[in-house]
């Protein structure tokens, strides 16, 4: 567990628990030994109870009292009123009540406001793990009866992730194949709940060939649930068709009598969340004819009276502590720092000094910069590297005043930018055509206008202008291929080539009206703005692809040359007779399908 080691350093030298009593009610394992070592290696005098006594590990607990001086009152499988009594007992451990506490589930934080009410003048704060105790202690602060400010440890979006998703999703699947050996693939498995830990048990159980199904109340998560592609049903309609059950919701009856009774025969039913109370045993031990305890190490069978059997496994309580070892250290690590740290942050907030201030009574989420702190921490013991902003950066996000920034000549760098003359300028000009090839409008000049509203009249050809309604072609100009521009001091230099004379500037928009000086009348020339002549430029290219390809296939079919000896350079080749009008078209700028055919009477493509 890296991140606790790396803490026990730093706790070691701030002692940010320096005289004060903390109180844990905790499952007592190896991985919460690591936590408890922690706040005594940062000043804290620790006491520690068990929060489920299936859960803990006595060993561990013999270690702890021994070897660390911890006072631990938990033994494995204590009844309920021992259970009470062990938490009674480590709050009352210092005498006069902790100063902070550490909670898994609300009922350390319950006996305090309950039994040992006495002791909570003394409290100055806590960490709640669990989402069910995060739900019991927003219920006391919604009502007025918590009586001291408590974070929500298990909010994080951090822990929520690693601990919820990534840690009961694979703890819960490990506890229910130890306890059954079965097979999941090709099972239906239903999870009650679509909140992290139910999402990372959808995950597992359909990682492991398992056809699932969830059931929500939640709209949103169902909604979620649903997208990423699992089946959503009501537990009503889930429950005659499912063979393994999962729960996952930290409510109450959420699998009831009602759902036991139409289950199949050998369904497997599991919790996840922290109490017993997510399957209704109770309702189940009354509706079986005989109950078989310990058919298998954590599974109890019950035997409905007409040939099904129902497996409940750790007794309803939260399967993967039980019949598996929990969430892996790993997630532990994390989790616990996280609370570790949060912690440390709450003794400083509620210390009775000009650095801190009293913290509020009520339920408050651990601060971002924790979870920030924590993730980091891990990333760097797993040797990670992550990116940070540049000072550009910070300043875009900083201002609401930054859009698109200008790629003129007169470039705009925001403060921080490079101007490395390799890494700033150099590049910008590669980025605009300096050593990479010319582009589409990359030369525009900044006058240049985007559209031209009067030409000169087109000759006969067709009028491309915006806005207008193109003049009447004529049979010869209509579905010709249009030459290149490279041509067009090649074909304006044939001989008998036919023009109109210029007739004057065409009726533009009112107040656009300006002749474009040196315009030359005929064959359809304009003078396109700039984006009209990229896509110009652009679908001549596609043109010439396409005339390209018919040559080649009409020089393979009719075995003669691609150019003719007369014809001049720029002219397009032959193509054969029985090509199709159109077969290698494309659409011209204005729409039109520009595709290759044949003039009356010529074997060659008429030209614009």
């Amino acid at each position: 567990m890296p991140l606790l080691t790396g803490l026990m350093h730093r706790f070691a030298g701030e002692q940010p628990f320096q005289g004060l009593a903390v109180a844990a009610c905790l499952h007592v394992t190896a991985e919460t030994a690591m936590l408890v070592r922690l706040l005594r290696v940062g000043g804290a005098t620790v006491s520690l109870a068990a929060s489920n006594p299936l859960s803990t590990q006595d060993d561990i607990a013999a270690a702890l009292a021994v070897r660390y001086g911890i006072a631990v009152f938990a033994r494995a499988g204590v009844d309920r009123p021992g259970y009470y009594r062990h938490i009674e007992l480590a709050l009352a451990e210092s005498g006069k009540g902790p100063d902070l506490v550490i909670d898994d589930g609300g009922d350390l934080v319950n006996t305090l406001h309950t039994r040992a009410a006495p002791l909570l003048a003394n409290v100055r704060g806590g960490c709640e793990s669990t989402t069910t105790g995060v739900i019991r202690l927003r219920r006391m602060a919604a009502e007025g009866a918590l009586a001291f400010p408590v974070i929500a440890a298990n909010d994080t979006a951090t822990k929520r992730m690693v601990e919820g998703t990534c840690g009961t999703g694979q703890s819960v699947i490990d506890g229910i194949m130890r306890a059954t050996n079965t097979l999941l693939a090709g099972k239906t498995v239903v999870v009650a709940g679509f909140g992290a830990s139910g999402r990372g048990v959808a995950e597992r159980a359909r990682g492991f060939g398992a056809q699932v199904i969830v059931t929500e109340i939640d709209p949103v998560r169902a909604l979620d649930a649903s997208l990423r592609g699992f089946r959503v049903l009501p537990m009503a309609e889930a429950a005659p068709i499912a063979e393994v059950f999962v729960t996952v919701t930290g409510s109450v009856d959420v699998i009831g009598e009602e759902h036991i009774a139409v289950m199949r025969d050998g369904a497997i039913l599991a919790n996840a969340g922290h109490f017993d109370v997510e399957i209704d045993v109770r309702a189940l031990a009354a509706f079986a004819a005989a109950a078989h305890r310990d058919v298998r190490p954590h599974v109890d069978a019950y035997d409905l009276g007409d040939g099904r059997t129902v497996l409940l496994l750790a007794e309803g309580r939260v399967v993967n502590l039980v019949a598996a070892e929990g969430h892996p250290p790993e997630v532990m690590d994390l989790a616990f720092g996280i609370e570790a740290l949060a912690l440390a942050w709450l003794a400083l907030s509620t210390r009775p000094s000009p650095a801190g201030g009293k913290l509020a009574a009520g339920v408050h989420e651990v601060p971002e910069d924790i979870d920030a702190e924590a993730a980091r921490l891990v990333l760097a013991t797993m040797g990670t590297s992550i990116d940070t902003l540049s000072p550009a950066q910070l300043t875009y996000r900083e201002s609401w005043r930054i859009g698109s920034l200008p790629c003129t000549g007169g470039h705009a760098r925001l403060p921080g930018l490079s101007t490395h003359p390799k890494r700033g300028d150099a590049a910008l000009a590669r980025v605009r055509g300096g050593g990479g090839g010319w582009r589409p409008g990359q030369h525009q000049p900044p006058e240049q206008p985007d559209r031209v509203h009067e030409v000169s009249p087109p000759g006969g050809g067709r009028q491309r202008e915006h806005h207008r309604e193109p003049q009447r072609q004529t049979p010869r100009d209509r579905g010709c291929v249009q030459g290149r521009p490279d041509d067009e001091r090649g074909r304006e230099a044939e001989a008998g080539r036919e023009q109109q004379p210029d007739r004057g500037p065409v009726a533009g928009h009112p107040g656009h009206g300006q002749q474009v000086p040196g315009q030359r009348a005929g064959r359809g020339r304009l003078m396109l703005g700039q984006p009209e002549r990229e896509q110009h430029d652009v679908l001549q290219e596609r043109v010439r692809v396409g005339q390209g390809r018919g040559r080649e296939r009409g020089g393979q079919d009719d075995g003669h040359d691609e150019r003719g000896p007369e014809e001049p350079p720029g002219r397009l080749g032959r193509i054969p007779r029985r090509q199709h009008r159109g077969e290698y078209g494309d659409r011209g700028p204005c729409g039109g399908l520009h595709g290759t055919r044949h003039a009356e009477g010529h074997g060659r493509v008429a030209q614009v």
